[in-house]
C-alpha cells in the first residue's frame, strides 16, 4: 500500500436551495470526508491506497464503505461499529457564497 489514511468519513446532507435550515425541506446526500477524498484522488492517479476508520453498522455505513471501495480504495481495515451510528453532518447555505456546517 503506497498511502494509508485514518479519518472519519460521514454522510453530508445539503439543501437543494439556499436559506436557513429551518426553511429547507429538500436535501440531497453524499459521502464526504477529506481523508477519503485524498485517497480517492491518489487511487485515480494509480497509487494503491487504503483507508482505516470506523462507521456504524447501519445502511449509511455500508453506503460509505461501498462508495469508497468503488473508487478503488482498500477498505478492508474499516470496522463496522454496532454500538455507534455512522456520523452525519448538515450544510446550511445561507447565500450562494456562504455556508455553515453542523455535525
Amino acid at each position: 500500500m503506497a498511502v494509508v489514511s485514518l479519518g472519519e468519513t460521514m454522510i453530508l446532507f445539503s439543501p437543494e436551495e439556499t436559506g436557513q435550515l429551518r426553511y429547507n425541506r429538500n436535501y440531497y446526500s453524499r459521502v464526504a470526508g477529506a481523508e477519503t477524498n485524498t485517497l480517492i484522488g491518489l487511487a485515480k492517479l494509480g497509487y494503491q491506497t487504503g483507508w482505516m476508520s470506523r462507521v456504524g453498522k447501519d445502511e449509511l455505513g455500508k453506503r460509505i464503505i461501498a462508495s469508497v471501495r468503488g473508487e478503488g480504495v482498500d477498505t478492508s481495515f474499516v470496522k463496522e461499529d454496532e454500538s455507534a451510528p455512522t456520523g452525519l453532518f448538515l450544510k446550511e447555505r445561507t447565500t450562494v457564497d456562504s455556508s455553515k456546517v453542523f455535525y
